[in-house]
């Protein structure tokens, strides 16, 4: 296995301001990569999503003027990572792991769900027991509609009163 060689590094990202306010935080994500590849020498780079984040945090306009980061160089793959953040998972196999699981869950609720259901089937018609008759309730009467109050307009209060709001003259 080879070595696993660690760096820490500040990165001058200003010169993406020099690009139109639309591209910049996408310049700069470029400018990051191309700063690691130069200093540790491996063509295959992999941003975190934390250092992605941090660099889109103020939107795609007003990236971080420079940035502190950490670079680990492991097997020809480098890392670019926040600095003080710990490794980087294997993304695809910490996914499906956590797929299965929750696929076996479900499916193992699912399967108990039915089960219980079964059973109150089959216990329901054992533990019948005759309903009560209700007495008949009463007829509903239907509810006269009221017109609604009148609102006091400005013609309607008398001069020299308060208008319409309220206010006093």
């Amino acid at each position: 296995m080879a070595e696993k060689l660690e760096r820490v590094y500040n990165v001058n990202l200003r010169s993406a301001y020099n690009y139109p306010r639309t591209v910049r935080a996408r310049k700069a994500l470029i400018m990051l990569r191309a700063f690691v590849e130069r200093h540790m020498k491996s063509a295959e780079v992999t941003i975190s999503n934390a250092l992605n984040h941090e660099i889109w945090r103020n939107g795609m306009q007003k990236p971080p003027i420079r940035m502190r980061i950490k670079a680990v160089r492991e097997d020809g793959k480098v890392s670019a990572l926040l600095f003080g953040e710990d490794e980087i998972k294997a993304a695809g196999e910490k996914r499906r792991g956590e797929k299965k699981k929750k696929a076996a869950d479900k499916r193992g609720k699912r399967e108990r769900e039915k089960k219980e259901r079964e059973a109150k089937k089959t216990s329901a018609p054992a533990k019948e027991a005759p309903k009560k008759e209700q007495p008949a309730a009463a007829p509903v009467s239907k509810a006269v509609k009221e017109a609604p109050a009148k609102v006091p307009t400005f013609a309607d209060v008398p001069a020299g009163h308060a208008d319409a709001k309220g206010n006093a003259p």
